[in-house]
């Protein structure tokens, strides 16, 4: 697993496309403070997640890049990060997952509302936002 640090302000475009190295993601370690998550950083296949895992999109995080999570088979999301940080058409960058995406209530418009389909992805409302995942 990796920890991403508390000074983690940018996840590189291409950092883990195509990891081959079976890393599992301490997705619920990105910290505040991360900015932006480049072009295909978690692309095909990476990261590789357990069934039941989870990524969660910290709020500050302004630049989702291209493909960025394509491919991911996470099931879960959690973002308090507007859809506009997504820097790409939604269905041209689909998450794998087919799962659901939480989002804090206040940005729930922008994702099209409880029940849209988004990347791929069922919305619901991130009702204990900012209380940790379950």
């Amino acid at each position: 697993m990796i920890d991403f640090p508390s000074t983690l302000t940018a996840i590189g475009d291409n950092a883990f496309n195509h990891s081959a190295s079976g890393l599992k993601f301490a997705f619920t370690s990105i910290k505040e403070g991360l900015l932006t998550i480049g072009d295909f950083a978690f692309y095909d296949g990476a990261p590789a997640c357990d069934p039941a895992s989870i990524i969660s999109i910290p709020s500050t995080v302004t630049s989702i890049g291209i493909a960025g999570f394509a491919s991911s088979t996470c099931v879960e999301f959690y973002t308090a990060a507007p859809a506009s940080c997504w820097n790409a058409d939604p269905a041209a960058t689909p998450i794998a997952a087919n799962g659901l995406i939480y989002v804090k209530t206040s940005e729930l418009a922008g994702y099209g509302g409880i029940g849209a389909t988004y990347n791929t992805m069922t919305v619901t409302d991130w009702t204990s936002y900012p209380a940790e995942m379950p």
